[in-house]
């Protein structure tokens, strides 16, 4: 199967999981093809090696120079032999030997044109990509501007399928937008097939766009060989005393993720024993969220790190996720950390109480209640072994609901579907 991916290439949830897809699906056998301004925040070096996959893809080109492909079974499959003939089986048509490619969309410069325009030139990418490659479906990861930008390929009377995997503010945030609500619905009706990450998030497309055909739910995954506890007191000692609690939040640092109420409750939980916090991200709130941290009298307990591809390193120590969030259409950074034996504490919002089971594998409060989060987090954090239990049961869901061996499959059967004509989410 020839596929193009098409998403941001920042460190949001909706990039990493088309990653990861890509990563997997090339694993599996197939050519795929990622598309985007600049090379995605997790296709790094590392993560090839991660997986047993050469690393000469690497380095932004333009699509119309294309990448020398890279390919092999992944690592995270070797594992599960058994599950993978299963995948494969789902398949109708032979596979290949499987590649990976990266395309740069390139912007235009034009003296006339004030403002990028990123969905013209993406088509045009894409377009160009179908006719080289050979392309059958292009994976659009958010609504706008990448289903749009696919749709509009697929209108130029190139003989492909779309489908459209919606990740949250697509349509929470940006969908309802008067600038851009037609644009999005139409992105939503006319893809030939619509997927969601959340039933939450399914049903806020209903319900915000006044969209009525079916959409298929597939929860994001994490791999748990990855992602996974790290028992080395010399590596935990880098970041905290034996004595001291590792607390962390990880973001984009926008309004939306509420950060300064994570520092609230940290603030709370250092009156009552000895921790440590790790705030890990960039965006706009980063700067205020430092002055905070002084303000609260905690500066010297919080460290403030850069976003990292390889992110499960600090997650592997820690001993409390917080996520207090406006909304979260799924939470993929919660689900690596349950994967990581961390309990969570976070909003009840979204998508998340589809992934934190209340009281065994984490605690949901109600949005900007900083102190039910500071009680739930103190109850998991002043007994070693309710800390303990609830860590095991969170690795033990992410890996029973969340691996890839159960995710995966149902993207090839949409994927299989979509290409034989069949309705999906019609």
């Amino acid at each position: 199967m020839n596929i193009a991916i098409l998403c941001h290439a920042s460190a949001g949830g909706s990039g990493v999981v088309a990653t990861e897809l890509a990563l997997a699906l090339a694993g599996l056998g197939h050519r795929v093809h990622v598309v985007a301004t600049e090379r995605p925040f997790r296709l790094t070096e590392e993560r090839l090696s991660q997986l047993g996959l050469s690393s000469n893809l690497l380095g932004a080109s333009p699509i119309s120079m294309g990448q020398d492909p890279v390919g092999g079974l992944g690592r995270i499959f070797q594992a599960s032999k058994q599950s993978v003939a299963r995948w494969l089986g789902l398949l109708k048509r032979p596979l290949r030997a499987g590649s990976l490619h990266f395309h740069q969309i390139l912007s235009a410069d034009y003296p006339l044109f004030q403002e990028p325009l990123t969905p013209l030139t993406a088509a045009n990418s894409i377009a160009e990509l179908i006719e080289r490659f050979k392309i059958e479906l292009v994976h659009a990861h958010y609504a706008i501007p990448h289903a749009t930008s696919a749709i509009l390929a697929r209108d130029m009377g190139l003989d492909i399928k779309v489908v459209t995997t919606l990740h949250g503010t697509d349509v929470t945030l940006v969908g309802p937008e008067p600038a851009f609500a037609k644009t999005t619905q139409h992105a939503v009706r006319t893809s030939d097939a619509v997927t969601a990450v959340s039933h939450s998030l399914a049903h806020d497309t209903h319900r915000k766009l006044g969209v009525e055909r079916e959409i298929e739910v597939i929860y994001n995954w994490v791999d748990p060989e990855r992602f996974k506890p790290n028992r080395d007191p010399a590596y935990r000692a880098r970041f905290a005393q034996p004595e001291e609690a590792i607390v962390m939040h990880v973001s984009n640092f926008r309004a939306v993720k509420r950060p300064l109420d994570a520092l609230r409750v940290f603030a709370g939980i250092v009156e009552r024993m000895p921790a440590r916090m790790l705030m890990i991200g960039e965006g706009p709130l980063r700067q205020e969220a430092i002055e905070l941290a002084h303000d609260l009298e905690i500066a010297g307990r919080v460290q403030f790190l850069e976003s990292t591809p390889t992110i499960e390193k600090f997650m592997s120590v820690a001993d409390l996720f917080l996520l207090p969030s406006e909304q979260e259409s799924f939470g993929l950074v919660a689900l690596e950390a349950m994967a990581s034996g961390v309990p969570v504490v976070a909003s009840r919002v979204g998508g998340l109480p589809e992934l934190i089971e209340e009281g065994r594998t984490g605690f949901l409060r109600p949005m900007g209640d900083v102190q039910g989060m500071l009680e739930a987090s103190l109850e998991i954090l002043t007994s070693r072994t309710r800390r303990r239990n609830m860590g095991e049961a969170a690795r033990t869901r992410a890996i029973e609901r969340f691996r890839p061996e159960v995710v995966l499959p149902r993207y090839l059967e949409v994927y299989e579907k979509t290409l034989e004509g069949q309705a999906v989410g019609k």
